[in-house]
């Protein structure tokens, strides 16, 4: 597919015109695709609460940025790893194993 530049205006798209346009390969800036969250009801939403974090209905995601070497990338990619699971599995058991040798040491 032969790439074609645009010069947008700042007229907002609609997101289903700008979803037609993504599946022809045209990428349109997010800061002109409009949503219409106005026209979304929300109202059946119920807040947060502190115990939705403490039993776990809401889980804390944190973002990094963390710089691996190429031959690392390739190897996520190569065997199709999904990266955000493998970070979360790997602090999980890296924080189960601190916590039980801390427990041990301390007996």
């Amino acid at each position: 597919m032969n790439e074609t530049n645009f010069e947008w205006d700042e007229k907002q798209i609609s997101w289903q015109n700008a979803l037609l346009l993504g599946k022809q390969g045209v990428v349109v800036p997010q800061e002109l695709i409009d949503y219409e969250d106005n026209k979304t009801d929300f109202s059946d939403i119920q807040p947060i609460t502190p115990d939705d974090i403490k039993n776990g209905a809401v889980k804390r995601i944190m973002r990094a940025e963390i710089p691996i070497k190429p031959e690392i990338g390739d190897w996520i990619k190569h065997e199709h790893i999904d990266f955000n699971r493998l970070m979360t599995d790997l602090l999980d058991n890296f924080y189960k194993t601190v916590k039980t040798i801390n427990k041990n040491v301390a007996m």
